[in-house]
């Protein structure tokens, strides 16, 4: 039987990490060999986690005495690392029964170098994929190396498919890979995930997307506390990321390196989040009733309370959830006009739903005026169905 070494490491923030182990170990079979990477982390995050690894006593725990990125932790475990196996996973993600025990599966059946799970965003079902990521087209001399993005839900495949790109949120390597493609690049904070795809790429490694396997990656809606903000503001750091986009394209001679910097921006935009509320405060007194699209993380708390907010979609002045199709998405928007909505406030967690909504957002600009459009909030004011 193979051998597996879990290797858990923070990703941006830790108010998560407890919950997240909890999943790990409540529904990972023993044996596997866990080393957690606990560079530095505030002491009442510690002691959540070493509450939850008090049940597993033989987990190894490596610090340091400041924050890493996730390669350098990735580096860390490897120098540790015993097993066949290696799975890096991060501590913003909650884990299913038999989570484990399928990747594996998939690696040795497939058969592959690499096992990948299908992502879920949030505590729901909604899809995480970056649609910039889909395959890797060579060019016919020796000119630069095209990526083009998907147009099909990543989440939609409903057999063990091979795949040229992965997010980092959960992979399992074969320990043969890893020892092809070298070490992770430490100078990299962000787009790291076109780095290892590419890296597996050129040595000849196998990727396979196993659709059995459903994580839930649940990202930060608030803005970082004090003691979080060190390891945060290394992680989003909007300079270093260009250089990282940079250090990619030149790496592989890349066409240029997918996406833009728009992901970090919206990171360093939940530094602004203690003054959202005054901004959405402002918007409702110019403007009236107003319909709040976000990802159902900001309402009932202090963001919105108070204010004359409608949760998009709304079920009973709860927030509804993704709607069922474009045309669900149309009735709603008409329903809370004719209730009085005057106004559409799209924040920027949730940029990506008129990406999958295009009724919507057709609706939106031929129907509505844009008033306000910058980093945080679009706003647009609504016109009768």
């Amino acid at each position: 039987m193979s051998s597996i070494t879990i290797g858990f490491l923070p990703r941006e923030r830790y108010e998560l990490a407890a919950e997240s182990l909890t999943t790990l170990l409540a529904n990972t079979p023993e044996p596997f060999e866990l080393i957690v990477v606990a560079p530095a982390v505030p002491d009442r995050y510690r002691r959540e986690m070493d509450a939850v690894l008090e049940a597993r006593p033989s987990t190894l725990v490596l610090e340091a005495d400041r924050p890493l990125l996730p390669a350098a932790s990735k580096n860390l475990v490897l120098e540790h690392a015993t097993g066949d196996y290696v799975a890096f996973v991060e501590n913003d993600v909650l884990y299913p029964p038999g989570w484990l025990e399928e990747l594996a599966a998939a690696c040795e059946e497939f058969p592959a170098d690499v096992a990948s799970p299908l992502i879920r965003e949030g505590r729901g079902d909604t899809e995480h994929f970056d649609h910039h990521l889909g395959r890797i087209v060579e060019p016919a001399d020796e000119g630069p190396i095209e990526i083009r993005g998907i147009d099909a839900a990543r989440n939609a495949v409903t057999e063990r498919t091979r795949v040229d790109f992965v997010e980092q949120h959960c992979l399992l390597y074969r320990r043969t890979a890893l020892d092809a493609i070298g070490p992770f690049d430490e100078e990299l904070n962000t787009r790291d995930e076109v780095d290892v795809s590419m890296a597996l790429w050129a040595a000849g490694q196998t990727i396979v997307l196993d659709p059995a396997v459903r994580i839930n990656y649940v990202p930060p809606t608030t803005s970082p506390a004090a003691d979080e903000l060190e390891f945060f503001l290394l992680r989003w750091d909007e300079n270093r990321a260009a250089a990282s986009r940079e250090r990619i394209r030149d790496r592989w001679n890349l066409t240029n390196t997918p996406g833009d910097l728009g992901f970090v921006r919206a990171r360093n935009n939940l530094l602004a989040m203690p003054g959202m509320r005054a901004e959405l405060a402002d918007i409702v007194e110019s403007g009236g009733r107003t319909i709040l699209l976000e990802n159902g993380e900001w309402f009932e708390t202090d963001v919105t309370a108070g204010l004359d907010l409608v949760p998009y979609t709304n079920w009973n002045g709860q927030f509804g959830g993704f709607p069922a199709d474009d045309h669900a998405s149309l009735v709603e928007l008409d329903r809370e006009i004719t209730a009085g909505a005057r106004q559409l406030a799209i924040a920027w967690p949730a940029d990506w739903w008129l990406d999958h909504l295009p009724a919507l957002r057709q609706r939106l600009e031929q129907h509505a005026r844009l008033v306000r459009d910058d980093d945080r909030l679009r706003v647009f004011a609504l016109e009768a169905p």
